[in-house]
């Protein structure tokens, strides 16, 4: 089979609706294996700054670019990061940003020292590095905060977080290669916590918290009020714009919980192999991979047809790409746990059985969800191990709740997180709790026995063992930080496989939204799914 390697091609077009941002990665790269790796590395935050923002706003006003060389693990993506040759000399004389590497025999981790880049001038530069356009007074140059090259304003445009290493207190503007040489490195490495900025969460993730706090009012989402999500639907419903997606359709599938079966939305990507065959993660047989999504919404609002639901479930379709099947599970407070799980399950089980209907592969199916649907999608995963099947190849948890025990019967040191940031962080802890309240069956404050609790709440499962790999990411301003992260240590202390990312800058609801790290944490699903999914067509056409 060789190594997983990429010939040069385009980067994911990507357009999301609803609140998200749009972004293009247009730059050519090309990825290698990632190596097996049992090290944790853990990017943190630096207490000083190459250039202290007035300085480099200063320079940049002037003329001035810096490059920066720094060094990377694998997988590496290689890109020509070679400056024009025009300023080649002035690159060797002025440019010298050195790194050493020392070794810090106490913690046995490897230590990268940069010095101060030197800036130099970029008069020489006339010309973006990557489409070739002239620079004009109305198509501004920018250079990247990464390699240092210029760029126009839309190969430019991207924002993230760089490793401490780069001294940046902020998440930085760079060109579309070093966004995705960053990502991919980040996808891959075990654990990785991006630098926390003194500013914390956006000043626009505030805003939303805010407006997302009496939506919850409004909609009567606490105790003695009458619950209705007619106001939030309609909120969500009035964001415009779709994205291009080759086909969209509704299934009914049978459900033992409900006489109107389960509905199922079914997202074909926009994308074939004949396009980009090296990336294509489509089988010779026309099928694609599968990825089973269980919506956020605190168990009670959201349908497959919200437009935040909808335009990320399109947006993953396009990147990775596979075929996304977004489930459309009976909603509290009217319907009670275990139905929603069961009903995951019960799709789950039914692509396994019935793929060819959706061009499906049944060999690779993985299941992801975001928040309360992070918590359905870890559910169904041990489900589906205690059922003997389906077997799932890989589960995505963003910010998933992975604990649903009231208040009164945990430790409240258990969890910091939930005390630390429990108001103003996209959802409060007393909402959580009537969210909670109402999707449980009443308990007169009894603890669940131990099969429902299985399924209600996986970090309380004393065996996690035979689970898929799992792809854990969790935000630093989540009220449900500490749990995400206690379910990815103790699946590994049970031999599990896990993959997990801390976006420091991040709030709850972040993924998928375009506030803070959205766009750096969709492009790392997306090339991590896109990786898994290609490597399982292999292993099965090798065993075939």
């Amino acid at each position: 089979m060789g190594d997983y390697e990429e010939e040069n091609e385009d980067i994911f077009a990507s357009t999301s609706t609803t609140t998200t941002t749009t972004s293009t990665f247009s730059e050519h790269f090309e990825v290698d294996e990632p190596e097996t790796s049992t090290t944790t590395t853990t990017i943190t935050t630096s207490t000083t700054s190459l250039l202290n923002e007035t300085e480099r706003a200063e320079e940049e006003s002037n003329g001035y670019t810096t490059t920066t060389t720094t060094t990377t693990t694998k997988p590496n993506v290689n890109n020509n990061n070679n400056n024009n040759n025009n300023n080649n000399n002035n690159n060797n004389n002025n440019n010298n940003s050195t790194t050493t590497t020392t070794n810090d025999t106490a913690n046995g981790k490897a230590i990268s020292t940069n010095s101060k880049a030197h800036w130099v001038p970029d008069s020489s530069s006339d010309k973006c590095s990557a489409c070739s356009t002239l620079f004009t007074f109305f198509k501004r140059r920018h250079h990247c905060r990464k390699c240092g090259k210029l760029f126009c304003g839309d190969c430019c445009a991207l924002r993230c977080s760089l490793p401490d290493e780069f001294g940046y207190q902020q998440r930085v503007r760079v060109c579309s290669a070093c966004f995705v040489q960053v990502i991919t490195t980040r996808a891959f490495t075990p654990t990785v916590i991006t630098p926390k900025f003194s500013s914390g969460v956006s000043a626009e993730t505030k805003l939303v918290s805010a407006a997302q706090k009496a939506v919850y009012w409004k909609m009567g989402a606490y105790d003695g009020a009458q619950f209705d999500r007619s106001f939030s639907d309609a909120i969500d419903s009035s964001v415009k714009g779709v994205i291009a997606i080759e086909q969209v359709q509704d299934l009914i599938i049978e459900s033992q919980g409900s006489a109107n079966g389960l509905r199922l939305r079914v997202y074909t990507p926009g994308f074939s192999s004949q396009e980009s065959p090296r990336r294509a993660v489509q089988g010779k047989d026309g099928t694609f991979p599968v990825l089973v999504w269980c919506h956020s919404g605190g168990f009670a609002f959201k349908t497959v047809e919200s437009s935040s639901v909808d335009g990320l479930c399109r947006l993953l379709a396009n990147q990775i790409p596979c075929i996304i099947v977004s489930v459309d599970y009976s909603l509290s407070p009217e319907n009670k746990f275990p139905l929603a799980v069961h009903e995951c399950y019960q799709a789950v089980n039914w692509i396994k059985n019935n793929s060819a209907n959706i061009r499906a592969d049944p060999n690779r199916i993985a299941i992801g969800g975001d928040g309360s649907g992070g918590n359905l999608a870890a559910a169904v995963c041990i489900m589906a191990r205690d059922k003997g099947g389906p077997s799932i190849l890989k589960q995505i948890l963003i910010c998933p709740w992975l604990d649903l025990t009231p208040y009164q019967l945990y430790v409240p040191s258990s969890y910091p997180s939930r005390n630390e940031f429990k108001d103003g962080y996209m959802i409060s802890i007393p909402q959580y709790e009537w969210f909670r309240a109402n999707y449980l069956p009443p308990q007169t404050g009894q603890p669940l026995g131990p099969k429902d609790e299985a399924y209600a709440s996986p970090l309380r499962v004393p065996k996690l063992d035979g689970l898929p790999p799992a792809h854990i990411i969790t935000a630093g301003y989540d009220p449900f930080r500490d749990e995400g992260e206690q379910y990815a240590q103790k699946l590994r202390d049970q031999g599990g496989k896990v993959k997990l990312t801390r976006y420091s800058n991040s709030s709850h609801s972040f993924f998928g939204s375009g506030l803070d790290e959205n766009n750096e944490a969709i492009m790392e699903v997306s090339l991590a799914l896109n990786y898994d999914f290609r490597k399982a067509y292999e292993i099965n056409a090798f065993i075939k």
